[in-house]
């Protein structure tokens, strides 16, 4: 049975998950503060946006890796 998140891990997960909308959410203002000075809409509001999702998302693959590696290295050593 897998023991239940420990606080630390559950403050990464949580900062995370909070660094993944503050980047959407600011894909979406540059974007959108971009398109209405260039003209270009919704360009870089949508183009922007998933760059903030896709960053977000390797954000969260990449923490989720480490806490992983993090619980194999501490059962290797119990």
């Amino acid at each position: 049975m897998k023991s239940p998140l420990i606080p630390r891990q559950a403050i990464y997960l949580a900062s995370t998950v909070m660094e993944m909308a503050a980047l959407v959410a600011g894909g979406l203002f540059l974007g959108a503060w971009l398109d209405k000075a260039l003209g270009t809409e919704p360009g870089f509001l949508f183009g922007l946006a998933c760059f903030g999702f896709a960053a977000g998302m390797f954000r969260l693959i990449r923490i989720i890796r480490l806490m992983e590696s993090h619980d194999s290295t501490q059962k290797d050593s119990d």
